[in-house]
């Protein structure tokens, strides 16, 4: 379990199983886009068995494990140091920020931010994201999803010294992205202006 909290980008899939669906910016996303290659970089030491129940039909007894997961990580009587907290918010926006970063100028391609934002449906209260080809595979379109994360969890995340660096100088918000996805790159920085205004003042967590 320790290892989903010490990789960045495991943390970001660990706080996703416990908000996926119930935020456009957090969607189920089918046979998934970033969310794969998220679990495509496990390849063994997946002890809490994210790779299975990131799906939205899982079957009754997947599905009730994912249920038992999240009450037991979002409760800190019974989790202790491994709840789900602002450290680990914190540690999920340090991960989308590095995948964010990973993909770099190679976001580029004919999807823009309309055609993907028409492919978030929001089905019986769960928002879902909706693949229909394999375009939606390609890295513009894992760069729209990621950006989507860091804006939800930045607000959840708390006081680092590495955050708040990144939030004073987001060299991660420059190149394609922000002519791909304009709307979503200004809600990012207005998330992160936030969060500078809301952790002034407050001790470092590190």
């Amino acid at each position: 379990m320790p290892s989903h909290y010490n990789e960045p980008w495991r943390t970001v899939l660990l706080c996703l199983v416990c908000h996926v669906g119930s935020d456009m910016n957090v969607s189920w996303m089918g046979q998934s886009i970033a969310a794969v290659s998220i679990l495509l970089k496990f390849k063994r030491d997946d002890t809490l068995r994210l790779q299975q129940i990131h799906r939205k039909n899982l079957g009754t007894d997947m599905d009730q494990y994912r249920h038992c997961l999240v009450r037991f990580l979002q409760d800190p009587c019974r989790s202790g140091k491994y709840a789900i907290g602002d450290n680990t918010y914190t540690k999920a926006t340090l991960g989308c920020i590095q995948l964010l970063e990973s993909i770099g100028t190679n976001a580029k391609g004919s999807l823009d931010e309309h055609v993907l934002s028409n492919h978030i449906n929001l089905d019986n209260g769960v928002w879902t994201f909706e693949r229909t080809g394999s375009s939606l595979y390609s890295t513009s379109a894992n760069y729209f999803i990621y950006l989507g994360y860091a804006y939800y969890f930045l607000s959840r995340s708390g006081k680092s010294r590495q955050l708040v660096q990144h939030c004073q100088r987001p060299t991660f918000l420059t190149g394609p992205g922000i002519t791909l996805f304009p709307t979503r790159t200004a809600l990012v920085r207005q998330a992160m202006e936030d969060y500078l205004e809301r952790v002034e003042g407050e001790p470092f967590q590190e």
